[in-house]
């Protein structure tokens, strides 16, 4: 699929995002995005590799016992990440 190399997340949805408990930081985050012949996802992991790629129902969603989207855990994830995405301040 050309549109992986170079992948570019404006032109796809995040649906879901894979972090470590002990740090926050993320392991994988899946995506999806509509064509003409279906939705596919993508999962990506550390380092920008594409675990996996398939096509969905449009129906589908990240969803299930393990997911979390409110409470401490989402706190502490959103903090981490977003640090890590500020540039670094000045000595």
């Amino acid at each position: 699929m050309a549109d992986l190399k170079p992948f570019n997340p404006i032109e796809w949805e995040l649906v879901l995002v894979e972090a470590r408990k002990d740090t926050g930081k993320f392991v994988s985050t899946t995506w999806r995005r509509s064509y003409q012949d279906g939705e596919w996802w993508v999962v990506i992991g550390f380092g920008d590799v594409v675990r996996t790629l398939y096509r969905a129902s449009e129906n589908k969603r990240a969803l299930g016992a393990g997911i979390v989207t409110e409470g401490p855990l989402w706190e502490m994830v959103s903090d981490v990440n977003a640090r890590l995405l500020s540039p670094a301040e000045p000595a």
